[in-house]
């Protein structure tokens, strides 16, 4: 499906008039055939592409866009600030505001109503995706929330399968028919026709993400409705699948037909499941003509020509740095008290890393609050050498450090907080941990392997 930008005389930037109800009809095709009850997702949410939502927290993306059309290039760039709340059916969504909006390089200011857009999404399964009331949107913010609404709805489509669970599993969702957008007025015909191809590219446990990537492609029989058997013949190298005719302002009929892909790669956390990045590549291949007729028999020579949409979406949150490091035990003359074996380092119940002596590592993770603790199981019986949990706030930007140490006489270890001076002297000297010892550098690992005293 393709979003077309008009630039009128007036150098104001529009949306196509079609644009809404092809977006509408677009999210139409990918959900009604999918209700909550009937979600494929299991109860043990195994898939690492499964969202884990707070109450509260709260996210932000910077989205830039470039739309190559037949006649001119359009490209535009605008922030989305979201926060996690509690819907009226009692789910989690991200409800996101719209600001920073510009066109082609240049700012543009949006009326004081443009915050009355509230536009909602969820990646629950039981929450299908829906469009907000663009009836009452500036024109300006449709095509971002449609593009991001366009990530949302393919991320969750996956999360729907509930079979992406390793690196290299891949789904084929068969959806032939075909999607219409078409007035009755000035678009006498458009539709599309897509199937999806979907596969969990990558799981780094190391970076904390997984990657995913969803094609829309043509159906080996498309059911798209062309008008003129000229029509028929393919464009590109499959079976035509995209089809527009509208009526001129001169009275004639451009009739266009073609190819029509989407290559959308998203990359998640595997801590929370949050969007981190996603690009999306929407080319369609086209030969189009004009005639004069409704028929499309008296028609003008064949143009080829391509509409490539780009899109590019980036999480903007803040980040800081946590190192946590463990210096040498303590000597007593020939003996050293070596403060047990390999404690287990968790922050926000995700497996960091084990912690030998003189070793240290480093860990980024969004700026905020976090709780860490240290897990030694290696005494026999009830006893144990686990530290208490440690909250921190950690500042955009900042390094804390945070030392493991088991201080002579004591059973348990004890993890806390260093001054950052401090802190920076007694890590310095040390090795970082082995490649073995580390379970991720990102907070954000193995899907929530639970840190149980």
């Amino acid at each position: 499906m393709t979003f077309h930008l008009n630039v009128r005389t007036s150098d104001s930037v529009q949306f196509h008039p079609t644009m809404t109800r092809k977006i509408v009809f677009f999210i139409s095709l990918l959900f009604p055939f999918v209700s909550p009850a009937q979600s494929n997702v299991p109860q043990t949410n195994s898939t690492p592409l499964v969202r884990r939502y707070k109450d509260g927290e709260t996210l932000s993306y910077h989205m830039k866009a470039s739309n190559q059309g037949r006649n001119q290039t359009i490209r535009y760039e605008a922030d989305a600030k979201g926060v996690v709340k509690k819907e009226g059916s009692g789910h989690l969504v991200e409800e996101f505001q719209w600001s920073g909006l510009s066109f082609n390089g240049q700012p543009v200011p949006l009326p004081a109503n443009a915050s009355d857009l509230r536009q909602q999404l969820s990646l629950d399964p039981a929450v299908s995706p829906s469009l907000p009331d663009f009836s009452h949107v500036n024109p300006m913010l449709i095509g971002p929330s449609a593009d991001l609404l366009t990530f949302y709805a393919d991320l969750w489509l996956a999360i729907e399968q509930g079979t992406l669970l390793h690196s290299g599993d891949h789904e084929y969702v068969r959806r032939g028919t075909p999607n219409s957008w078409a007035d009755g007025t000035r678009t006498l015909i458009g539709q599309d026709s897509i199937d999806f191809d979907i596969k969990l590219s990558d799981v780094d446990t190391r970076a904390g993400t997984a990657k995913l990537v969803v094609r829309h492609v043509p159906p080996v029989q498309p059911e798209i409705k062309t008008a003129a058997t000229w029509m028929e013949a393919p464009v590109a190298d499959a079976p035509n699948n995209w089809v527009e005719v509208t009526k001129t302002d001169s009275g004639k009929y451009l009739a266009e037909v073609g190819k029509e892909t989407f290559d959308v790669e998203i990359t998640t956390s595997l801590a929370d499941g949050r969007i981190l990045s996603a690009t999306m590549d929407n080319p369609v291949t086209v030969l189009a003509r004009e005639c004069s007729d409704s028929g499309l028999t008296q028609c003008g020579e064949p143009e080829h020509y391509q509409i490539i949409r780009q899109i590019e979406l980036h999480v903007q949150n803040a980040t800081a740095t946590i190192v946590l490091y463990r210096p040498r035990g303590k000597n007593f003359g020939l003996i050293h008290y070596s403060e047990g074996v390999h404690p287990t380092v968790y922050c926000d119940d995700t497996k960091i890393a084990r912690l030998r002596e003189s070793r240290k590592t480093t860990v980024v993770l969004d700026a905020g609050p976090h709780t860490c603790v240290a897990l030694e199981k290696q005494y026999p019986g009830q006893l144990n050498a686990d530290s208490e949990k440690l909250s921190i706030q950690v500042k955009p930007g900042v390094v804390a450090y945070l030392r493991l140490e088991c201080p002579l006489g004591h059973v348990h270890f004890r993890l806390h907080e260093m001054p950052t001076d401090a802190g920076a002297s007694e890590s310095a000297a040390l090795l970082t941990i082995k490649d073995k010892d580390s379970y991720t550098r990102a907070l954000g690992s193995k899907p929530r392997e639970q840190a149980s005293r």
